[in-house]
This record gives structure tokens, C-alpha cells and sequence, in this order.
């Protein structure tokens, strides 16, 4: 089965996209948050995708970005903190993900969906 360019992007995007991070051009109409404090800034610099935090520095990052992090860097955060011990994200940084209105990653093969 051969696949062409277009298929392989759409497929690495998507990839990109549920693993990494959220990337910011798929976010639309969302002016009264700051996109900038929702972002895995020492890491992917995506929007935070599936977030969890640091217990010491409280810093967010995406799961699989620290998950990615802490096999090259046991127990180490990003933020040089003593040790990475991971806890949820806080409820402010959930609620304004929340309101997030993200365009469908098959938006370029026509889909207008918004969620």
C-alpha cells in the first residue's frame, strides 16, 4: 500500500497533534484566553495536551511530552526542580482548555467541524 505526501502529513499531524501537543492554528476565536499561559513552553511549545504538572514548580507540562522528557532525564523536571513528581493540572489551566475552540484536524479535507 502506497501512501502520498498529503496522507503521510494528515498522518504525521495527527500524530503530532494527539501526542505532543495541541498546535495554536488549530484553536480559533478563543481572544479572551491567553494562549500563551496554556502552552508546554520548555517542551513541544504546543498547547497543552493532555496536561499534568510538577508537584515542586507547578510548571505544565503535556503527558506525553514529560513522559518523552523523563526517559533521558529520570526523575528530573524541565524546570530543574529537585525531583519531578507529577500531579494532576490545576483546575484553572483545565477550565481554560476547556474553553478552547479547536478546529477539526481534518479541517483540510473539508470537515468544519469546531469543538
Amino acid at each position: 500500500m502506497k501512501i502520498n505526501t498529503t496522507e503521510l502529513f494528515t498522518i504525521f499531524q495527527m500524530r503530532s497533534t494527539n501526542d505532543i501537543g495541541l498546535v495554536t492554528e488549530r484553536v480559533q476565536g478563543s481572544t479572551q484566553i491567553e494562549l500563551s499561559e496554556l502552552v508546554c513552553s520548555t517542551i513541544c511549545e504546543n498547547i497543552l495536551w493532555k496536561p499534568v504538572s510538577c508537584q515542586q514548580c507547578e510548571t505544565h507540562f503535556c503527558s506525553m511530552c514529560i513522559r518523552q522528557w523523563l526517559t533521558n532525564h529520570p526523575n528530573q523536571c524541565p524546570m530543574r526542580c529537585n525531583t519531578f513528581i507529577e500531579r494532576p493540572c490545576s483546575k484553572f489551566i483545565a477550565r481554560q482548555l476547556a474553553k478552547l475552540q479547536v478546529v477539526c484536524i481534518y479541517q483540510t479535507n473539508g470537515c468544519n467541524e469546531v469543538s
